[in-house]
């Protein structure tokens, strides 16, 4: 399925430009006002929950996430043949930053932190993006099954130090980004301000520890 056929679906009918950046969707321009991304679902098994996720918390984090737009037909997403799901977003004039300037680390922590601290008052539970992706003790038995005694031995012994530490309490949990890293915000183009938090596709709640 073609990119110009999806836009269609938000009667959107401008130059499509394709973004190289983002190494998991496929992500278009579109006229130079939208944002078109195809949800790799070999990665997302169920692409359709990331948007029900994106709905349940669209109304605690408000400004600070990009909202996504619905299809002529009223949905969040929109299904071609192939069974590829498509989304779209406004374009949001920005800067982006792979590697922060120093400058830029408060107002970065900022928002990540109003953004965590208004899903504290979701009071809905939200899906599973990644089948073990946020299950620290995956993780860790892995790291066990592959041990091999001499090897980075200085790396796990702070590995081990860790996760003595760990306390694993179901009933407190509290909804997390899942990849918070810098080139997940955007900034004003020309002030330090942090804009928008994206990538939101990770967001789950994880039990405190």
């Amino acid at each position: 399925m073609i990119p110009e056929d999806a836009a269609k679906q938000w009667n959107l009918d401008g130059a499509i430009e394709r973004i190289s950046r983002g190494r998991i969707n496929s992500t278009f321009l579109v006229g130079g006002t939208h944002v078109l991304q195809r949800i790799n679902g070999d990665v997302f098994p169920n692409p359709p929950a990331l948007m029900r996720n994106a709905d349940k918390i669209a109304s605690v984090a408000g400004e600070l996430i990009v909202q996504h737009l619905p299809s002529k037909q009223g949905k969040p997403y929109w299904s071609d043949e192939a069974g590829g799901v498509w989304r779209m977003y406004p374009y949001v004039p920005s800067r982006n930053f792979d590697v922060l300037p120093h400058s830029l680390l408060t107002p970065v922590g900022a928002i990540f932190g109003d953004l965590l601290s208004r899903l504290t008052t979701l009071d809905r539970e939200l899906e599973t993006s990644i089948p073990g992706f946020h299950d620290i003790q995956l993780y860790l038995r892995s790291l066990d099954a592959v041990r091999t005694l001499g090897e980075a031995d200085r790396e796990l012994e702070y590995v081990d130090f860790r996760r003595k530490r760990l306390v694993d309490s179901k009933d407190d949990t509290q909804i997390i980004h899942g990849d918070c890293k810098v080139n997940n915000v955007l900034f004003d183009p020309s002030t330090d301000k942090a804009i928008k938090v994206v990538d939101l596709d990770t967001l789950r709640g994880i039990s405190a520890i």
